[in-house]
């Protein structure tokens, strides 16, 4: 039987609250599938059931291929110019309400702004593997 690895992507929830919303999380599945499929092989089933899961069916894979299959998906999400759009655009929308703040002298404003433009600048894709056996069920 083939294995099956689970890619769990973290982050997505978070990044559907850019001011983009869903439509922010979008651009990151698409960009998370293409990924996904450069960096798997033709003979690999590869399911999205829901959210940022994906499962990928595949034979003869070992623990190293799974990790090095994960370090490339994150370096070509890394690359991804839509990505990088994305994210130096919620930069420019955050540094602007900081500033907004600020003007407004308000120290709640100024504070919330500050901790969202470090989530921001802080901000990593993380990707979980975990392997089964068998595919998992509703």
């Amino acid at each position: 039987f083939p294995s099956h690895d689970i890619i769990d992507f973290k982050g997505l929830r978070e990044i559907n609250y850019f001011q983009k919303g869903t439509q922010a999380g979008d651009i990151v599945l698409e960009a998370l599938g293409r990924a996904i499929q450069n960096n798997t092989r033709r003979v690999d089933l590869i399911v999205k059931p829901s959210g940022g899961s994906f499962w990928i069916s595949s034979r003869h894979l070992d623990e190293a291929h799974v990790n090095e299959i994960n370090s490339q998906i994150l370096r070509e999400l890394q690359k991804d110019a839509a990505i990088k759009k994305l994210l130096k655009d919620e930069t420019e929308v955050r540094e602007q309400a900081l500033k907004t703040a600020q003007k407004n002298q308000n120290q709640k404003d100024i504070e919330n702004a500050q901790l969202r433009l470090k989530e921001i600048k802080d901000f990593k894709f993380k990707i979980e593997f975990s392997t089964d056996t068998k595919m998992p069920s509703n």
